[in-house]
Order: C-alpha cells, then sequence, then structure tokens
C-alpha cells in the first residue's frame, strides 16, 4: 500500500472542508447543473468501477509479495500506482460528481500533485529491489492514469485495448443494473414518496417499470403550475437537454431553438382530454388536471392497467413560499423479454438518468426566476 494511506490522511482536511462547505451551502458549488443526474449515475460507476480496481490492486499485491516479484498484473497492470490512482479518479471525482459539487475537484489535482513526490521515492526503493525488471515495467506502464499504452502501435496490443474496453463496458452495465439504475429511480425523491401511490398509478399495470424523483422549489405551487402546465412538443419543450429534442424535429419548440423562457399564455388552460405531445407522431393525454397541484398524462386514459404508460406531476406547497415537485413515471409494454427490456431502457436509462432529472431542474431555475426571461412584445 505504500504512503497512499497517509497521504490521505495528510489531505483529509482538503476533503473534509470541501464536505463541509458543500453540506452546509447546499447548491453554492453546484458544477452539473441540468446534468446533475447523468453525473450522479456516473458517479456511482466511477466509485463502483473504483473499489473493483482497488481490490484487484490489493490482490497483485499480496500475490507479488509471497513471490518475491514485481506487482504487473490486474489493477498493476494499468497503472504503476493503482491506490494512487483510486484516491486520484475514482474516490475524490466520485464526490464532486454525486454531490454535485466542484470543490472537491482541487482536492484530486492536490492529491496528485503530492502523489507524484511520494511516488518517485517509492519507485526509486522498487528500482533498487528489482532493478531491471522494475525498470521494463516502469517503461510499459504509466505512472497514474489506468490506461494501457496503445503506442507503438501492434496487434496484441489492440487486442488486449479492445478486451479491457469490452470487459470495462460489461462491468459498468453491471453497476449500472444492480446500483446506478435503482438509485435514480428514486433521485431526489424520499422513501416515504417513492413507497407512496400517486394519481395515475392506476393507468399502467401491476409490473410497469417506474421512477419517481422530486426537488424543491424556492417558488410557490402557483408559479411551478404556469411552467409546468405549458411543457410539450411545440410548446415550451422540457427544460431538460434541447439539443436531443432537436433530434425529433429541428422546429421542435414553440420559442425557436430552445424550451421557453417565459410563460406562453395560450398553454395555461390545461383541459382533460387535450394531447400533449412528446414527439411529432407521439402524444400523451391530459387524463386529469387539477389548478395548481396535479398533472396526469396518460398515452391511453380509457384504459386501466395492463400494458399502458402513465407520467404524474403532484406540486406541494411547502412552508416560506416553497413547493415540492413530485415527478412519477411509469410504462408498461408487455411480459415478454423483449417488452420488459425496451421498458426498463426507457425508464431507468433514457428517463430517470437523462431526461428527468434536467426536467426538473431546468424547471426549477425558470420557476425560481434564476434565468433571463423572454416577453416577446406579440406576447
Amino acid at each position: 500500500m505504500g504512503d497512499a494511506p497517509r497521504l490521505a490522511l495528510r489531505l483529509m482536511p482538503a476533503f473534509l472542508a470541501a464536505l463541509a462547505l458543500t453540506y452546509f451551502f447546499p447548491g453554492a458549488f453546484a458544477a452539473w447543473g441540468r446534468l446533475r443526474g447523468i453525473a450522479f449515475a456516473a458517479g456511482i460507476e466511477l466509485l463502483g468501477l473504483g473499489f473493483l480496481f482497488q481490490a484487484s490492486a490489493a490482490f497483485e499485491l499480496v500475490r507479488a509479495w509471497k513471490k518475491g516479484r514485481v506487482a504487473t498484473r490486474g489493477a498493476y497492470g494499468l497503472s504503476r500506482n493503482p491506490i494512487f490512482s483510486w484516491w486520484i479518479f475514482s474516490v475524490i471525482p466520485s464526490f464532486a460528481l454525486l454531490l454535485d459539487s466542484w470543490l472537491f475537484l482541487p482536492v484530486a489535482i492536490l492529491f496528485r500533485l503530492v502523489a507524484g513526490k511520494a511516488a518517485k521515492a517509492e519507485e526509486r526503493e522498487l528500482h533498487a529491489r528489482f532493478g531491471q525488471d522494475y525498470d521494463a515495467y516502469r517503461l510499459r506502464t504509466r505512472a497514474f492514469l489506468p490506461l494501457p499504452r496503445l503506442l507503438p502501435l501492434s496487434l496484441g496490443r489492440s487486442l488486449r485495448g479492445i478486451l479491457g474496453l469490452a470487459a470495462l463496458a460489461c462491468l459498468a452495465l453491471g453497476i449500472y443494473l444492480a446500483v446506478a439504475g435503482p438509485a435514480m429511480r428514486g433521485f431526489g425523491a424520499r422513501s416515504s414518496e417513492t413507497a407512496a401511490r400517486m394519481a395515475g398509478d392506476e393507468y399502467a399495470g401491476k409490473g410497469a417499470a417506474s421512477y419517481t424523483q422530486g426537488i424543491d422549489i424556492d417558488a410557490p405551487p402557483e408559479r411551478v403550475w404556469k411552467w409546468l402546465v405549458q411543457i410539450g412538443y411545440k410548446r415550451a419543450g422540457w427544460y431538460n437537454i434541447d439539443i436531443v429534442n432537436r433530434l425529433a424535429d429541428p422546429e421542435y419548440f414553440h420559442d425557436g431553438k430552445a424550451s421557453a423562457l417565459r410563460i406562453i399564455p395560450e398553454f395555461q388552460n390545461p383541459r382533460e382530454g387535450d394531447k400533449i405531445y412528446l414527439v411529432p407522431a407521439l402524444g400523451m393525454t391530459i387524463a386529469k388536471a387539477e389548478v395548481p397541484r396535479l398533472l396526469v398524462l396518460v398515452a391511453e386514459p380509457d384504459k386501466l392497467g395492463g400494458n399502458n404508460v402513465a407520467w404524474t406531476f403532484s406540486v406541494e406547497p411547502l412552508p416560506k413560499g416553497r413547493s415540492r415537485l413530485l415527478a412519477r413515471f411509469r410504462i408498461r409494454m408487455g411480459d415478454d423479454f423483449g417488452s420488459r427490456a425496451a421498458a426498463s431502457f426507457m425508464n431507468d436509462l433514457a428517463g430517470a438518468t437523462i431526461q428527468q432529472p434536467a426536467m426538473l431542474w431546468g424547471l426549477k431555475l425558470r420557476a425560481e426566476s434564476r434565468l433571463p426571461t423572454i416577453t416577446p412584445k406579440d406576447s
């Protein structure tokens, strides 16, 4: 393990300071904005892959020590200092992603600078002990960045690189299915909120894939409602990743090339039975609209249970003129493997990880007047 644990303890005050500032001043050091859902999932992935990397390093170090040889396999085949690499590229950045705070990134840079000096001292000792064996290992392996050297190009190196990427993809998928995906289904929501029934649950039958996400907004429900009720294609958009929506139609939005930055009067009076389109050929019907607290969109409003899609938004008042916005999405496409896989993809990755967290954040910024508003002359 070398100096890594001792170095981590020396830098612990900086890490704890970043943690304390992030906790006591929530949002003051936010880094990811509309990408906060993707960042949170990436943080889980990075932490999970890092623990596997660390376990591989520890296993190889014990084996090498018992045999009296240089540790060169597993994590040591990617980095000469895998314990340092674990802290620099996994542990500290994962906190920046999970807690949405850029304060941890300078800590990672500081760790890298200090680790450089410690690593040089360790390498002098290893050279004195193992001589040419360590020198050869040093030439083919990076010091910190845990990536294989691909130059000079050769068939063997290329094949190892491809196999390594395939293994990494499989591990990342496993972590997403086991940990990140389930975490994103309740992103921003309390356990009581994910467990409670909501209006619209009755439309998608038993076994539906679903998520429930929430966000606190520093604005009263009446103001949140005005931004919520105008969502959709050829309307205000979704306040999330606009470039993705423009793939469906370059003229996707009512207000030009992006989600609206204003309250649009003609979309402020929703009626049950009205259609809100997601893309040109796919829309959902307003099944329930209770101003200013409930909006339920359903693919087939005349069908209860079975295969269906329901999307519910609930706005609840909080003290001091604030609001709690919950979004629940439920989709059931069938019982066969292909239908379940497609529903899970739409629910977990496309919805819960990418689009819905971005939408809630974008709506929050607009309702709190944290973005410049636009009022056209003809509105």
